[in-house]
């Protein structure tokens, strides 16, 4: 009888802490920086800038130096940097999309027939590694990643979800997710990073969607969205994962110290 009731107990207990967690998600899908809004211009208009300065970038836009430089190249930087910021620290709506069989997408607008384009992807080239946590399923926030294979046409391949094989994506997809980053191989030379896409347009295209393919395919037949990204540049000598474990999933492939964030939008820079 004891332990019915302690059966019971632990069985409330645990349907009540993921309902709060479930009701969690709902609430927290877009980080708004807590930050106010200053005045660019003078600071752009500078010949050269300090790491202060791109510090103040970075937390009024969500762009790293490697961005903000190449930027610095075009006629219209300051207006694009002024953009950048309006996006950055903007108020938004979001709602959700069902994902068979289990997965929510959070999408920023009202609707799916009125969804909007929350911020503008920085310059990405072929190897950029793109990642957003909007999606989660049975409470979890799991998130989905990306490659950047083709950066002529705007493509990344990806494995979306079961009964499908990793295919390519518009990349402006991804303008529409309450959250976003991007990011690249630190110190990568840009020959090595088309090898990387490449090798990933000819030998990870296709390939059946298995939420429970591992890292220990010698050769790869099955794939979901963070195997694939590790499997693209496993073969040059970059393991991606960041535990280590038998599974790799998104944020593992985040906090690889061999990559650098590039661009952030809706997640907080400290702590995500």
């Amino acid at each position: 009888m004891k332990f019915k009731s302690f059966f019971y107990i632990f069985f409330i207990i645990l349907v009540l802490s993921w309902s709060l967690h479930f009701v969690y998600l709902y609430l927290t899908p877009h980080y708004t920086p807590k930050v106010k809004p200053v005045d660019l211009k003078p600071l752009l208009s500078k010949p050269s800038f300090s790491s202060e300065d791109y510090q103040l970038i970075f937390e009024q836009t969500g762009l790293s130096q490697p961005i903000v430089d190449e930027l610095r190249l075009s006629a219209d930087f300051e207006e694009q940097l002024c953009k950048f910021q309006r996006n950055y620290l903007a108020e938004i709506k979001v709602y959700n999309i069902y994902m068979p069989p289990a997965t929510l997408c959070q999408m920023v607008g009202s609707s799916p027939s009125n969804k909007v384009q929350a911020f503008t992807l920085a310059p990405y080239h072929n190897g950029y590694i793109l990642f957003t946590d909007a999606t989660h399923s049975f409470g979890l926030r799991h998130g989905h990643i990306g490659l950047v294979v083709d950066e002529i046409r705007g493509l990344t391949l990806e494995a979306l979800s079961p009964g499908t094989v990793s295919c390519l994506q518009n990349i402006h997809k991804w303008e529409f997710y309450p959250t976003f980053k991007m990011l690249r191989l630190k110190d990568a030379s840009p020959s090595l990073m088309e090898d990387i896409s490449n090798y990933a347009l000819a030998q990870l295209q296709g390939l059946p969607y298995n939420i429970l393919s591992s890292k220990k395919q010698k050769i790869p037949y099955t794939t979901h969205c963070s195997l694939l990204v590790w499997q693209a540049f496993y073969p040059f000598g970059y393991d991606l994962d960041s535990t280590g474990g038998y599974f790799v999933l998104p944020q593992d492939i985040i906090y690889s110290p061999f990559l650098e964030v590039l661009q952030i939008y809706g997640l907080n820079p400290i702590e995500d």
